[in-house]
């Protein structure tokens, strides 16, 4: 019985890691597709030289993929309860990362560091000027609320159906961690509250307490949303984005153009036209679009199927879960990727409105990529990894069975 759990166990931690795999080599090769242009080959011997990394998207794409790997690798060996509380001291290692992600969330607007682009500030700058390595705080934030909120809800001291010693501190810091991000990015902000609130309703807080807290988030939302007209032309064009196809609506309609024109079969990794200038974040935001442009429906599809898989195997792993803290580690991890996915590809389709999150896994970016590796091997950590009571047992066990070979051979 113990055996053929451990071997479970395995498989759906190495199911986990191949599927993120799947998906990060598919955003490799579309990322290099997307940012090729009518005045260079689509191989360029630039694309290939490390000492253009920085100015390359696709060289970055592939040297930040494979290093997400690593990650992904390292901490999918790394015990995930290093993370628990412990007894006597005074902040553990999840608010110790609560708060440097709360410091890299203020660098953003520190002139010098912080970074703009397309009227945002999310980014900061990762060693000199020319360097081109940038760093998005936004990213850290989804994996520090997963990690802080699962910690804090087991701890022993902590009972989450009471209003001020469980669920009232941990609000605070989702409330903190959602306006900060919210800011800047409200799309990231609506997914780590939702995020949130889904994993306070698994640790047992009440419905009732919610409904309370719930009326200052929503005014909360509403003002993020009126602070940046932006915002308001989103939300407004997105009821009917033909009456502005080359305005606010533009976007949209470029990108069910680009869906359109992949047909069934697609016009071939490369050949894609609606990258060449006609729809923005190519590359990033809306790499989906141009996916069904090249590889067609069957290739939209596979992308949704890989997802769809990796849910999978994290129910599996959340099956697996030893205690509390690997169970809401899942929980979250899946949760935020999935969900992620799911309001990228609703915006690419134009089932929601236009907001800037990437697809994960897939979109270009450095700090997604490294962060969502880091995720993933966590889940399969938990996946993988016994209870106290089976650690104990296992070797007996084994030995038991050694034994009883060996006196079957003698």
């Amino acid at each position: 019985m113990i055996a053929g759990s451990i071997s479970s166990r395995i498989s759906t931690s190495r199911s986990l890691i191949v599927v993120a795999m799947a998906l990060m080599a598919i955003g490799s090769v579309m990322v290099f597709s997307a940012t090729a242009n009518l005045d260079a080959t689509l191989l360029r011997t630039d694309d290939l030289d490390y000492r253009q990394f920085s100015q390359s998207k696709p060289l970055r794409q592939v040297g930040f993929a494979t290093a997400a790997v690593a990650v992904m690798l390292i901490a999918a060996r790394f015990p995930y309860r290093w993370w628990r509380a412990r007894s006597g001291m005074l902040i553990h290692p999840a608010g110790w990362l609560l708060l440097l992600t709360i410091v890299a969330l203020v660098l953003v607007y520190v002139p010098g560091i912080g970074l703009e682009r397309n009227g945002a500030q999310r980014w900061i700058r990762i060693g000199s000027p020319g360097a081109g390595l940038q760093f998005q705080p936004s990213e850290l934030a989804k994996l520090t609320l997963v990690l802080f909120l699962a910690v804090w809800m087991t701890r022993p001291t902590t009972d989450m159906r009471r209003f001020w010693k469980g669920l009232f501190p941990a609000c605070v810091v989702l409330g903190i961690l959602v306006g900060m991000v919210g800011a800047e990015d409200l799309g990231t902000a609506a997914l780590l509250a939702a995020v949130g609130v889904a994993l306070l309703i698994a640790g047992g807080a009440r419905i009732m307490h919610l409904i309370l807290l719930a009326l200052p988030g929503v005014i909360t939302f509403a003002a993020m949303i009126i602070s940046k007209p932006y915002r308001v032309e989103r939300l407004m064009s997105f009821t009917d984005i033909w009456a502005t196809p080359r305005t606010t609506g533009y976007q949209a309609v470029q990108s069910l153009l680009t869906i359109i024109s992949g047909g069934w079969q697609g016009k071939g990794v490369g050949m894609g036209v609606q990258k060449l200038g006609y729809l923005p974040e190519g590359d990033t935001d809306f790499i989906y679009a141009i996916i069904c442009e090249e590889l067609g429906f069957a290739g939209g599809a596979l992308v949704i199927g890989l997802f769809l898989a990796l849910l999978w195997c994290g129910r599996n792993a959340l099956r697996h879960a030893a205690d509390d803290l690997g169970r809401y580690i899942v929980l979250g991890v899946m949760l935020m990727m999935g969900m992620q996915a799911a309001m990228n590809i609703g915006v690419v389709t134009v089932s929601l409105p236009t907001t800037g999150i990437a697809l994960p896994l897939v979109s270009a970016g450095g700090s997604g990529l490294l962060i969502l590796g880091l995720s993933v091997g966590l889940v399969a950590n938990v996946a993988r990894s016994p209870s106290p009571a089976d650690e104990e047992v296992e070797p007996a066990r084994l030995r038991s069975r050694l034994g009883s070979r060996v006196a079957h051979a003698v």
